[in-house]
C-alpha cells in the first residue's frame, strides 16, 4: 500500500493534466468564437497561388487523420492495462519516491501523464489546423468545425479522477500480488 501523502503527490499529476486539458478546451472555444473580421486582415490571397487549394485539402486530410488516429488509439493505448504494459518496458524515466514501491508507482503515473499529454496535444492541434485554414480562407467557416472537432476530442480524452484512482488501485493490487509470491 502506498502512503496517503504519496498518493496525494501522485494525484497532483492528475490535477496538472486537468489544468492542461482546461486550457486547451478554453482555447478551442475562444478560437471558435473569434470574429471573422479578425482573419480578413490577413494578407489577401489571390488566384496566383495554386498551391493553396492543395494546402486546404492537406489541412482537411491532416485534421481527419489526426481525429481518426485519436479515436483509434483511445481504446488500444489509454486503458489501465496499456499503461501498465508501457511502464514495464525498459526505459529510463524520471521517478520520485523513497521506497521501490513508490518509485514504481511514480513510473506508472509518468507513463499515464506522457500518454495523456500526447493525446491532448494532438487534439489541440486540430484547432491550430483550423486557425491556419482561417488565414488561408478567411471568408469560410470551416475553421470553426476544426475547433469543434478539437473540443470534442478533448472531451473524449478528459483526464478523469476516476480513471486515475483506478490506475492507482490496480497498481496497489499488483504490488500486493508480488508480495504474496
Amino acid at each position: 500500500m502506498l502512503p496517503p501523502e504519496f498518493k496525494d503527490s501522485l494525484a497532483r499529476t492528475q490535477l496538472f493534466l486537468l489544468g492542461v486539458w482546461a486550457v486547451l478546451l478554453a482555447s478551442c472555444v475562444i478560437a471558435a468564437l473569434l470574429p471573422d473580421k479578425l482573419f480578413s486582415h490577413a494578407p489577401p490571397v489571390g488566384d496566383d497561388y495554386p498551391y493553396l487549394e492543395w494546402l486546404d485539402e492537406f489541412l482537411w486530410a491532416l485534421a481527419i487523420g489526426t481525429a481518426l488516429l485519436l479515436v483509434w488509439i483511445r481504446q488500444r493505448f489509454y486503458s489501465v492495462e496499456a499503461i501498465f504494459e508501457a511502464s514495464g518496458r525498459p526505459r529510463e524515466v524520471p521517478v520520485f519516491g523513497e521506497s521501490a514501491s513508490e518509485q514504481s508507482a511514480s513510473r506508472v503515473v509518468y507513463f499515464y501523464r506522457s500518454k495523456m499529454l500526447y493525446a491532448l496535444a494532438l487534439a489541440g492541434s486540430v484547432a491550430v489546423y483550423g486557425l491556419f485554414l482561417a488565414l488561408i480562407e478567411p471568408g469560410e467557416y470551416q475553421w470553426r468545425l476544426f475547433c469543434a472537432t478539437a473540443a470534442a476530442l478533448l472531451v473524449l480524452f478528459y483526464p478523469s479522477r476516476t480513471f486515475f484512482e483506478e490506475l492507482i488501485k490496480e497498481y496497489e493490487r499488483r504490488e500486493t500480488m508480488r508480495e504474496w509470491r
